[in-house]
């Protein structure tokens, strides 16, 4: 089915500049028509459905990109494998290995996500640390100031002028 632009953008609850803007962003290849107009398929909405989930898991538009490369070069892959009623050996063989470097794909994947989310909680950790130390050096400079002018309103008591 054929979607325009402001009925996919209410199907997905997106403005319609965000749907452009992903185009031009991601690089996709939207179809068009005779006269040049954009029109989205459940194909397209799937995948800006896609974009939109990696963005709320906090994923940046570069690291999107490549997962989304990944995806297509995954499917044009397997595209390319023509099932018959005779499967071969070699098509199971194939099968097999697609599958393995997926999954290891996916578990590359999941490593530099959590590595990252790790790096960026240590670096917020190190950063906040430095924070409470500035702090506490600030509550000593205060706190000295407080005792000397206890000191000198102790001292001007005893003094006459």
């Amino acid at each position: 089915m054929k979607y325009t632009v402001t009925k996919a953008s209410d199907i997905l609850k997106l403005k319609p500049y965000l749907l452009r803007f992903y185009e031009s962003e991601f690089e996709l290849d939207i179809p068009r028509e005779n006269n040049n107009r954009r029109y989205y398929t459940d194909k397209e909405l799937d995948l800006f459905r896609e974009i939109e989930r990696l963005k709320n898991k906090g994923m940046k538009n570069s690291e999107i990109k490549k997962v989304i490369n990944k995806k297509e070069k995954n499917e044009e892959k397997i595209e390319k494998i023509e099932f018959s009623d005779k499967a071969s050996e070699d098509n199971f063989d194939y099968l097999i290995n697609l599958v393995k470097s997926l999954q290891s794909e996916i578990t590359d994947l999941k490593k530099s996500n959590s590595f990252k989310q790790r790096d960026e909680l240590l670096s917020e950790n190190a950063r906040l640390r430095m924070k409470v130390k500035e702090k506490s050096y600030e509550l000593s400079i205060i706190k000295e100031r407080y005792n000397s002018l206890e000191k000198q309103k102790k001292r001007s008591i005893f003094h006459f002028e």
